[in-house]
């Protein structure tokens, strides 16, 4: 389709169609300048992606100066990028049609006319499915440190166990795609509804009381506007499992909206709505929901082969008891840079602030905690022999948590080394 619109476009900018239209824009020399003006501005918002706005330019041109075949040409092919195949059709044909359009231009409209035919058969949308797979080995520092990671749980023992352990993520991703854009607020837009099943598994072999197992589901619709924005709003639920029955249940949902500035910069801003269920009673007065708003700015430098992106969040965590619902305030970076085609450096980084609202009946204090955290990795991908499309990851991160009651501070080192790959 893309070659044909070309040539099409080849054969206007040439001049063929002058022989049938007179001048590019056949209007009188008083109103030429307007014209060709509103003309070129159809053209640039149809090429940059504004199409719905084009087409209104192009159609009020055409009912003031229906003559002017160069700019039914354009519209039809607006109307074929939009999924208007009928009204594509009946502007070729119209041109198609007149007299003294030349033959060779009647050959590329034939050519074109063939192709919205064809395009008009597809399915409304389509269907891809694709799948990941990540397996390795990790050692962990602090066992006992590790079931802190993502369930708002204290670490049980002062303590430190280490152990070695293997790393497995099984994934199963799907993604419906619209054939035809959306109009929304002027803006073309592409629609996307994106579902995944994620397993990840965490198991020891010093203690199975700290296997970590997660099942992870999601859905939701992403709209993306090409060279402006791309939202999207996901629905997530979590089981987790730690050492041998099950933990807690987290349902989320989050929106997010990623505004592109130009320049390969944009500026993210997230939300997040949370809901805990815990499993154990002694756990229960965990039970809660958290809140998160954050707002970010990333940069990619395509010379360098290198971006990075900065942020701040805040999130409220409201805890059925009292004790364990506090407020973080976060900072967050991370980059990467290419260190050729096959390989890159890439970090991950934040500073949590935690403060809680109410005394801690097992410290004796309302708690008042900062987390620091650091990850450095590095990826290369194989692009021949045996490994041909897997990449090796090797990752190291550090995380070091300073509370006032000290008998909660710890430290966890976490190194990890794995093979991953996606299957289409």
């Amino acid at each position: 389709m893309k070659l044909l619109e070309k040539n099409l476009h080849t054969l206007i900018a040439a001049g063929l169609l002058g022989l049938c239209l007179g001048s590019p824009l056949a209007v009188t020399a008083a109103g030429e300048e307007v014209t060709q003006k509103l003309f070129d501005e159809a053209l640039e918002k149809r090429d940059t992606g504004d199409i719905f706005a084009a087409i209104d330019m192009l159609e009020a041109l055409l009912s003031a100066n229906p003559d002017l075949g160069r700019v039914r040409l354009e519209l039809a092919v607006a109307y074929h990028q939009t999924g208007q195949y009928q009204a594509a059709m009946r502007e070729l044909k119209t041109v198609l049609d007149a007299p003294d359009t030349p033959e060779n231009v009647r050959l590329s409209i034939l050519a074109y006319l063939g192709q919205v035919a064809k395009d008009e058969k597809k399915p409304e949308g389509q269907h891809y499915l694709s799948y990941y797979v990540k397996a390795g080995l990790l050692h962990n520092s602090n066992l006992n440190a590790s079931q802190a990671i993502g369930t708002g749980l204290n670490p049980s023992s002062p303590t430190e166990l280490a152990s070695v352990g293997s790393d497995l993520v099984l994934n199963a991703a799907h993604r419906y795609a619209r054939k035809h854009p959306l109009d929304l607020a002027g803006n073309t837009t592409a629609f996307e509804w994106r579902s995944q099943a994620t397993f990840s598994s965490n198991v020891y072999n010093k203690d199975n009381d700290f296997n970590l197992h997660v099942a992870t589901v999601s859905t939701g619709p992403s709209f993306i506007t090409p060279g402006r924005w791309r939202a999207s709003a996901v629905l997530q639920a979590d089981y987790i499992v730690l050492g041998d029955s099950t933990l807690a249940t987290f349902v989320s949902f989050s929106p997010g909206i990623r505004f592109d500035l130009g320049d390969y910069r944009s500026l993210v801003l997230e939300s997040s709505y949370t809901a805990h269920r815990y499993s154990d009673a002694a756990n229960a007065g965990y039970d809660g929901s958290e809140t998160l708003f954050g707002i970010g700015y990333a940069m990619y430098l395509p010379t360098a082969g290198t971006g990075f992106e900065i942020g701040l969040r805040d999130s409220n965590n409201d805890a059925d008891d009292n004790a364990f619902s506090y407020d973080f305030d976060e900072f967050y970076a991370g980059g990467f840079t290419s260190l050729n085609t096959q390989s890159s450096l890439y970090m991950r980084a934040h500073a949590r602030e935690y403060e809680y609202v109410a005394i801690d009946p097992n410290v004796g204090v309302i708690r008042d905690e900062s987390e620091t955290y650091v990850a450095l990795g590095y990826n290369h991908d194989y692009q021949q022999g045996v490994l041909k499309g897997w990449t090796l990851n090797i990752e190291y991160s550090s995380v070091n948590s300073d509370s006032n009651a000290d008998s909660l501070d710890y430290r966890r080192n976490l190194f990890s080394l794995n093979w991953s790959r996606y299957f289409h």
